[in-house]
């Protein structure tokens, strides 16, 4: 994924955080997925205005972590996310 890319959620979800962990329930397919605190702080920030990179930047902000781990988590976690139609590029959604 490039560090570019600007991902958006899908606004049809049902979200909501219960034990300092992110849950997301698809209506469509009718599955729960859950989020770390990690992918919790990405969530949060797939509004579509900020990058990967941004994103990766601020997780290392916050957790003072090694970037190249952090952008590789990161990645990995977008990827799955838009594999279970959870988040899109934004640049397909017209934004």
């Amino acid at each position: 994924m490039e560090e570019s890319t600007r991902l958006i959620r899908n606004p049809d979800l049902v979200f909501r955080v219960v034990n300092e962990e992110g849950v997301i329930y698809n209506p469509r397919t009718q599955r729960l997925h859950m989020l770390n605190a990690t992918a919790l702080m990405a969530w949060h920030l797939w509004d579509g205005d900020h990058s990967l990179l941004d994103i990766v930047n601020a997780v290392i902000s916050e957790y003072e972590a090694d970037p190249q781990g952090v952008m590789n988590d990161i990645s990995l976690c977008a990827k799955e996310l838009c594999r279970h139609g959870l988040l899109s590029d934004s640049s397909h959604t017209g934004n």
